[in-house]
């Protein structure tokens, strides 16, 4: 018997309840044939603010319709409070939102974090991901998992960690680095890119402890688990800009697959910013080579879930001129169509609600670009 479900008889009652509503799983619009997608929307780290800020943040979500958003389950401004995750979260579902839960790793007590470098963008504070400790993971995440199930949650998804293949979420890159994009070959022979891939075993530990949870759950047992949103830096080799290291998705995603991520997953995580340079062409190609061109139908692979995806918004915040935005999301949406039909992708979550380059609520206001990313049909 399932250990949770020993616990009460209740439990087991809840999860027969919990398996028909997935099974009618409100999240799903179709693209025109049997297959269908999940779509929603990142909201940045709500847990930061203040109770009636949360609130009102749900009510524009509820307002626009928005059935799924991804969102971490962080602590607050305090570093072990996750009190104000676990009510945004709860509150979201009580309105009939989803989450896909950002689920973060946890370290050894002496990992060193790698300190933020302000030269250089995006170079946050990171931990080495070949310091992720699976027994400490457990400990601080299977209450917490536990305590949103008492409350009835049940997720749209849970996705481990994010962006684990360049150096701005993962300490086992250093910064400076060499301003390369490695490939598969790389993981084996160059010392950088061998450190990394140390760190994507390390990852799979705590993955298997996430599925190990996931499975003795009451609620969320048939739950997809995701692998953490991968970014795409493009293809391999040197790169212009800052000296920062990253990984291919496909060497990633191989790497990862040779030592035994398909047992542990229901899909993968990637993300994809084309950017508005290059032309149409080039932004599908750029879908077909790089951002999914590991995504498989079920049974012959995985499939993808993009869990950002996001286009600049150009010119002054307010007010918005976004018909340049609309007319380039309409594209990518009949782009990524071709995936979610042939079975490859089964989620969209746009990226962002509120942010200050990608966010799509603006001026008080759910602007146009945002309704066609969140919309739930692809047409014909």
């Amino acid at each position: 018997m399932n250990r949770r479900c020993a616990i009460a008889v209740c439990g087991c009652l809840l999860s027969a309840l919990s398996a028909t509503a997935v099974a009618r799983d409100d999240n799903l619009v179709t693209a025109g044939n049997s297959e269908s997608v999940v779509i929603g929307i990142n909201v940045v780290n709500p847990q930061r603010l203040r109770a009636e800020d949360r609130e009102a943040l749900l009510d524009h979500l509820q307002e626009a319709g928005v059935r799924v958003i991804r969102a971490p389950l962080a602590p607050g401004r305090n570093a072990d409070d996750y009190r104000s995750a676990l009510d945004f979260i709860r509150r979201a579902y009580d309105r009939g939102i989803r989450t896909d839960l950002i689920v973060g790793l946890q370290w050894r007590t002496d990992a060193q974090r790698r300190p933020a470098v302000g030269a250089l963008p995006n170079m946050w504070s990171s931990y080495p991901l070949s310091a992720a400790d699976p027994t400490r993971f457990r400990a601080i995440f299977e209450p917490l998992f536990d305590q949103l199930e008492g409350m009835g949650v049940v997720f749209a998804a849970l996705e481990l960690g994010n962006e684990i293949n360049w150096a701005g979420f993962n300490g086992d890159f250093p910064v400076p680095g060499e301003g390369e994009v490695f490939d598969r070959d790389d993981l084996a022979r160059d010392p950088e890119a061998r450190r990394v891939a140390a760190g994507f075993r390390a990852y799979l530990q705590t993955l298997r402890v996430l599925k190990d949870i996931r499975d003795g759950s009451r609620l969320n047992r048939r739950t997809p688990i995701l692998s953490a949103g991968l970014a795409d830096p493009g293809p391999a080799g040197p790169h212009g800009g800052p000296k920062t290291d990253a990984v291919t998705i496909g060497a990633a995603l191989e790497y990862l697959r040779e030592n035994g991520i398909d047992a542990l997953v229901d899909g993968y995580g990637v993300h994809t910013y084309p950017g508005i340079a290059g032309g149409a062409a080039a932004r599908l190609q750029r879908l077909e080579q790089d951002a999914l061109a590991d995504c498989r139908p079920q049974g012959r692979g995985k499939p993808c879930w993009i869990t950002e995806w996001g286009l600049p918004v150009e010119g002054p915040p307010c007010p918005v001129d976004d018909a340049p935005l609309s007319a380039l999301i309409q594209e990518m949406r009949a782009d990524f169509r071709q995936f979610v039909r042939q079975g490859r992708l089964r989620g969209m979550l746009y990226y962002a609600w509120a942010d200050d380059r990608y966010g799509v609520y603006r001026c008080g206001r759910l602007i146009a670009a945002g309704r066609l990313a969140l919309a739930p049909s692809f047409g014909e």
